[in-house]
């Protein structure tokens, strides 16, 4: 859905332990194209050639798409909340829009997200992110 590349976390000051990093923008007004940049560690061959595998996926690559999914929703939508209060005076095309969309299908009530409850609840919110990405057709589906 967006911008994927295979780089050196190194060379990028990103730690070299983890397997992916969404790049976001600083200001919710930048245009949704191209705001978002999903950078893979070629350290994780097994999440590279899973990522970079069209169809007839296994049962490991799809755990690990769906895995990575549900990571991308949490951190847009943490994004989001931290920016709820500039988000609706952000341009229709905007990356802060569709960030807001997403978490309003993601989240029941987002404006229940204060940066307080975030802080004194993130393991609560990680839950309701994953709960509302898995029924919106993100992330792993229980069964």
């Amino acid at each position: 859905m967006f911008p994927t590349e295979v780089v050196d976390f190194e060379l990028f000051g990103i730690d070299k332990g983890a397997s992916w990093h969404l790049r976001m923008p600083a200001s919710p007004d930048e245009p949704a194209m191209g705001a978002l940049l999903l950078l893979l560690n070629p350290l994780d061959k097994k999440l590279v050639a899973a990522v970079q595998k069209e169809k007839n996926h296994t049962d490991e690559q799809l755990a690990l798409v769906q895995e990575m999914e549900e990571g991308i929703v949490d951190e847009i939508v943490r994004w989001a909340l931290a920016r709820w209060d500039e988000l609706e005076d952000c341009d229709s095309e905007s990356f802060g829009a569709a960030a807001g969309a997403l978490t309003s299908r993601v989240l029941d009530e987002p404006t229940a997200w204060t940066p307080e409850v975030v802080v004194a609840a993130s393991m609560d919110l990680r839950s309701s992110i994953i709960a509302g990405a898995r029924s919106i057709g993100f992330g792993r589906r229980i069964a």
